[in-house]
């Protein structure tokens, strides 16, 4: 086994958990999110416009079910659009994962990129001093921060979702929830940087 060889396995024993992470990160997110549903359809029916549409008569309706024809056709139509929604679902199910993990290692790194400068800038350090070592190390140190409010935000909403007019669940059963998956993000989180130091896995090769 050649040396680059071994340098990819141990970056994909790192980053499995990091995947792993990012897939709690999503749930708890949903979970937050599902756990403010009141709150953010009391919002979106205050922004929306209300507008009382005309009341219209269909008296189609009974020709509809008379004639077998247009019955046929309607069956058709249901049937057809049925087998479209399942084969979305059965295609998001399979690309949801890695779709979720990309886009939760773009919003770190990207965001950890875009940071990087404005901290040097804070810290009154001149460009022609920022090495390369400096700027990798800055970059990995935002992406723990990063990192961290992506797990712990959802958490924070969970406790919000208390003050809502009508909370979806019991706030012990909501923060219970909350509690295990963003433990769970945690925790992975810690075993890829734990595991990252021990295979001596550099820093921007963690996703």
């Amino acid at each position: 086994m050649t040396k680059h060889t071994k340098t990819n396995n141990k970056r994909h024993i790192v980053n499995f958990f990091g995947v792993c992470a990012y897939m709690f990160i999503a749930l708890s997110w949903f979970w937050s999110i599902m756990l403010n549903l009141s709150f953010i359809k009391s919002v979106a029916v205050s922004v929306s416009p209300t507008v009382q549409k005309p009341i219209v008569e269909h008296p189609v309706d009974a020709v509809v079910h008379g004639d077998p024809t247009l019955q046929f056709i309607f069956l058709l139509c249901a049937v057809i659009i049925t087998i479209v929604i399942l084969i979305v679902c059965i295609v998001m199910i399979f690309k949801a994962p890695a779709t979720i993990v990309k886009t939760g290692a773009t919003i770190v790194h990207e965001t950890a990129e875009y940071v990087a400068p404005i901290v040097f800038h804070a810290q009154h350090i001149p460009e022609e001093k920022l090495t390369p070592a400096k700027v990798t190390l800055m970059k990995s140190r935002l992406a723990i921060v990063v990192k961290a409010l992506l797990v712990i935000t959802p958490l924070v909403l969970a406790w919000l979702s208390q003050y809502g007019d009508e909370p979806v669940l019991s706030f012990a059963v909501s923060m219970i929830g909350s509690l295990i998956v963003v433990g769970a993000s945690a925790l992975f989180f810690v075993l890829q940087y734990g595991m990252a130091f021990a295979l001596s896995v550099k820093r921007h090769d963690i996703i």
